[in-house]
């Protein structure tokens, strides 16, 4: 085989690979239309030639691939390819729109023998509605894609919508850990739990975790009945200027990772309120007991889950819940056995609350101590959960060819 066809044979093989998403597309057009053209390899003399009608079919199909891949980056009604997220432009006030592709595979992979994929597509569009709520219209494209139009597009607006949409949502409830025994489990030795911590915050921990919060997943707790997970202290919500809730303040065994005078009595100080808005937070390591009964997102009843807004200005939001029927008893059983104990509420692998048991919590009860932000989230995925997030194709101006339909609810 002469060196053009090895490498006409080579590329061929890598177009079919990348249609089944393993390689990235080869350039085949020159080669193709040479050999349509039937012109010989510069290499051999036109005797030597292959058989023309393999060669026809190939050059036919090394076009197939071509146009496909072609096709497969432009279906979204762009030229961008898929999941080109971090040229995004930055949103500006005015229409937006946000386009995804849904997980099909993690779709196809939960559909029943009874189930009908196409309804279960426009049920899965119908999660998305839910979620981002009425003051955004949801449009499916095609068999695979949808668009999420906005009216109002301001920069912190679009990003609290894709993380409403591209979170799935993992969540927990599970003690915090302390000093005190619990039945016959013997207790922690939290003062030795938390200076081996402070060891290794202190020999670069601090750094890394203060740069992602997931670098604390490194840290291996002494009893492996213990983790450490963050808890991010953000801005209030409802008294500008002043920090959010900080436990360290009312549990001894939660390290901060933030000096006094970056907390500042609970007022922020000049320098943070300087920074951008999304880097304005502090940070603390808050340690849960992993060997008692935990709760998760599937115990929850989705029809049940209802959002809040705070009564009183100074007050967090609040979720209402109800438990399923087969695990209401459990949690009744569990909030009497550990009452006057921290319970913590635990998103995607950070706290975001720790109320107090202060009763008997039988099937219905309120998830507390939330911010804004935080309680929407948490509500729209208890409500719409969804068996794979989406991913983002394109966030752009919305096209002006394509104004804004009627709102689905």
């Amino acid at each position: 085989m002469s060196t053009d066809d090895l490498v006409f044979s080579t590329r061929l093989q890598q177009g079919l690979r990348e249609l089944d998403g393993l390689d990235q597309a080869p350039d085949v057009a020159a080669t193709v239309a040479r050999r349509l053209g039937n012109e010989p390899p510069a290499d051999r003399p036109p005797q030597a030639s292959p058989n023309r009608r393999l060669v026809l079919a190939a050059a036919l199909l090394g076009l197939a691939v071509t146009g496909t891949l072609i096709v497969q980056q432009r279906f979204a009604g762009n030229d961008e390819p898929a999941n080109a997220t971090s040229q995004d432009p930055q949103p500006a006030q005015g229409a937006w729109r946000l386009t995804y592709r849904m997980p099909i595979d993690a779709i196809q992979r939960r559909l029943g023998p009874n189930r009908d994929l196409e309804r279960t597509l426009d049920g899965y569009i119908d999660l998305v509605r839910v979620r981002c709520g009425s003051a955004t219209t949801v449009t499916r494209i095609d068999a695979a894609t949808f668009a999420i139009d906005l009216d109002d597009a301001a920069p912190i607006r679009v990003t609290e919508l894709r993380a409403l949409v591209e979170q799935q949502g993992q969540l927990e409830m599970r003690l915090l850990a302390n000093a005190d025994p619990i039945g016959n489990n013997p207790a922690f030795a939290m003062q030795n739990e938390v200076a081996a911590l402070q060891r290794w915050l202190d020999s670069g921990g601090r750094k890394r975790v203060l740069a992602d919060p997931a670098a604390l997943a490194e840290y291996r707790p002494g009893d492996d009945r213990l983790r450490w997970v963050p808890h991010r202290i953000r801005p209030n919500d409802n008294r500008p200027g002043r920090w959010f809730v900080r436990y360290s303040d009312s549990h001894l065994h939660v390290v901060p990772v933030h000096s006094d005078l970056d907390w500042n009595n609970g007022l922020i100080p000049a320098h943070i309120a300087e920074r951008n808005p999304s880097a304005q937070q502090l940070l603390e390591l808050v340690p849960i007991n992993m060997q008692e009964e935990a709760f998760t997102a599937t115990d929850f009843r989705p029809s049940s889950i209802t959002l809040r807004d705070a009564a009183v200005a100074d007050l967090p939001h609040e979720i209402d819940y109800r438990l399923r029927p087969e695990r209401s008893a459990d949690f009744a059983e569990f909030s009497e056995r550990h009452i006057g104990r921290h319970c913590a509420t635990i998103w995607n692998g950070e706290m975001v609350s720790a109320p107090l048991f202060v009763a008997r919590i039988p099937g219905l009860g309120r998830m507390g101590g939330l911010a804004r932000h935080q309680a929407e989230g948490i509500a729209a995925a208890l409500r719409a959960p969804l068996p794979a997030p989406p991913t983002l194709l394109r966030s752009a101006p919305r096209p002006r060819s394509a104004p804004s339909q009627p709102k689905k609810r």
